[in-house]
C-alpha cells in the first residue's frame, strides 16, 4: 500500500510538472540564480567569487517567483561576480548566454555576463570572447572570430533596454550567425558571423565586468538569472524558459534544479 501511495504521488507530481520540449536542457552549462548565494545551481561547479562591491541583494522586483535574489553593482572597476577557472565556460561554438539586467543607467557601456578574449591586462583588440551588456539604452553584445587568420572582436547593439527596468537579455551563436533577443523577441540576426570564437590563455567568465585583469566598464545595477547553454536555443526555447512554465531538468547527471516561473516583466 505505502508503495502504491508513493508511486501515486510521484505520478500526481509529473503530472502537475509538465513536460517542457526543451531537450537541449542537458547542455545547460552553468546557472547562477543569486538566491542568497553565487552558486552554480546546475551542480556543475562553476560557483561565483564576489568580488570588490558587489553584494547579493533581496529583491522583491526579481524576474522570478519563488526565492528573490539578485546581485547589485555600484557601476564601480573591478566590482564583479568572477567564476572559477574553466574551459567548459569558454564555448567556441553552439551557445546561449543570458541573463536579466536591471540597469541604473543603461547609456554608457556596462558588461552583463561573458568572457574575455585573453587573459592580459592590456585590454585592446581583440576584446571579448562572447559577451553581453548594455549600450546606448540597447542589447550590446560582442563576439571575437577569426578571418583570413585575423581576430576580429564583433560588437552591435539592438533592441531597447530603459533604465531602471527589468530586461531580458539572451544572445546566440551557431557558428554561422549570432541572434539578439530582447524579452524573448528577435531584435538581430546577423547571418556572416562564421567561425568558431577564439580565446587566448585562461580569462575568467565574469558577470558585472568586461575582465578579471582588464577590468573597466562595469555594470551599475542589478543582474540576475544568469545561464550558459553550450547549444544554439530557439526563439521558442528562449520564451519557454520566460513563459511561466515550470522547467524541472537534470543537468550533467546532477542533482535536478528549476527555472521557475520565469516572467517577462515587459508591463
Amino acid at each position: 500500500m505505502k508503495f502504491f501511495v508513493v508511486t501515486l504521488a510521484i505520478l500526481s507530481l509529473s503530472m502537475a510538472m509538465p513536460v517542457v520540449g526543451i531537450s537541449q536542457v542537458d547542455d545547460l552549462v552553468a546557472y547562477w540564480k543569486f538566491d542568497g548565494d553565487p552558486k552554480d545551481a546546475t551542480g556543475n561547479g562553476h560557483d561565483g567569487q564576489m568580488k570588490g562591491v558587489a553584494a547579493l541583494v533581496k529583491n522583491d522586483g526579481a524576474p522570478i517567483e519563488g526565492p528573490k535574489g539578485a546581485v547589485k553593482f555600484l557601476k564601480k572597476d573591478g566590482n564583479a561576480v568572477q567564476i572559477a577557472n574553466s574551459a567548459d565556460l569558454r564555448i567556441s561554438q553552439n551557445l546561449t548566454l543570458m541573463a536579466w539586467a536591471n540597469p541604473d543607467d543603461s547609456g554608457p557601456t556596462q558588461y552583463v555576463a561573458g568572457v574575455p578574449h585573453d587573459d592580459q591586462a592590456q585590454w585592446d583588440d581583440p576584446w571579448v570572447g562572447h559577451q553581453i551588456g548594455v549600450r546606448g539604452g540597447a542589447m550590446a553584445t560582442w563576439l571575437n572570430l577569426v578571418e583570413g587568420g585575423v581576430a576580429k572582436d564583433r560588437e552591435y547593439d539592438s533592441g531597447q533596454v530603459a533604465s531602471k527596468e527589468w530586461t531580458h537579455l539572451a544572445f546566440v551563436f551557431t557558428g554561422d550567425e549570432a541572434i539578439s533577443y530582447v524579452n524573448g523577441e528577435e531584435v538581430a540576426n546577423h547571418k556572416d558571423r562564421k567561425g568558431e570564437i577564439q580565446f587566448v590563455g585562461d580569462p575568467l567568465f565574469m558577470i558585472g565586468e568586461r575582465s578579471h585583469i582588464a577590468i573597466g566598464e562595469p555594470f551599475g545595477g542589478l543582474i540576475d538569472e544568469v545561464a550558459l547553454f553550450k547549444v544554439a536555443l530557439s526563439e521558442d526555447d528562449i520564451n519557454e524558459f520566460m513563459s511561466g512554465i515550470p522547467l524541472s531538468v537534470q543537468p550533467g547527471g546532477k542533482l535536478p534544479t528549476s527555472w521557475g516561473y520565469v516572467k517577462s516583466r515587459r508591463d
